[in-house]
């Protein structure tokens, strides 16, 4: 293998343990960054496999953790977009680059991967943001669109999709999975301090309860 291809496969997955709390967001701009500095286009195929090549834990396949979930970075670009976050421009066509609050973010995350101290001056720089395990994964909850419509009082017009794509999942996925991935999420929510994403997942597990439990999912 050779040109872009080979450049992509030799990419070494970060520490997990370093990266585990940075919000998708972010660690897709670090993503970005490291294409355009080796000179590898920019598109949505080298970034889903980029991704998931420096960051495994985020970006693999629910199920199948040796393959890139492209759709998951898909959801993450929309989410860094002008319109939401405005980290990253471009679409699938004419390629994407990073916003110079893309850049400053991916500037960020490279601190954050290569310090030897998990609270690095990059994460201390921000003690709203980086100082406790779990932020990442609120951030997320909060950009769904589960979580919005619940917050908004709008849960009658909850479809199905906004159900799995919170889960990152399917209605075929492992119970025991889907479980684990509404753990995680209290948990954070719990370091975290937010009582209100607490109360947001109590009801999730309230009002899905079917989605959580041993046999024939609905919907």
């Amino acid at each position: 293998m050779s040109g872009p291809g080979a450049v992509i496969e030799a990419l070494e997955p970060a520490d997990v343990e370093k990266y585990r709390d940075l919000s998708k967001d972010s660690l897709l701009c670090f993503a970005v960054a490291e294409l355009q500095e080796k000179s590898v286009p920019v598109t949505f195929e080298n970034i889903a496999v980029a991704a998931f090549k420096l960051f495994p834990e985020h970006f693999s396949l629910i199920g199948y953790r040796n393959y890139p979930d492209a759709s998951r970075v898909n959801r993450t670009l929309l989410h860094a977009r002008p319109k939401y976050r405005d980290l990253i421009i471009g679409n699938a066509t004419s390629g994407y680059a990073l916003t110079s609050k893309g850049e400053s973010v991916a500037r960020q995350v490279a601190v954050d991967l290569q310090s030897t101290n998990r609270t690095s001056k990059a994460r201390r720089a921000e003690p709203d943001k980086r100082t406790y395990t779990g932020h990442g994964v609120v951030e997320q909850i909060e950009q769904s669109s589960l979580y919005k419509h619940w917050r908004d009082d709008q849960v009658e017009s909850i479809g199905d999709y906004e159900v799995w794509d919170f889960l990152e999942a399917m209605p075929y996925t492992d119970k025991t999975m889907l479980r684990g991935i509404l753990k995680n999420y209290r948990e954070a929510a719990e370091l975290s301090g937010r009582q209100d994403v607490m109360k947001f997942l109590v009801w999730v597990s309230r009002q899905y309860r079917h989605v959580f439990q041993e046999g024939e999912a609905r919907g």
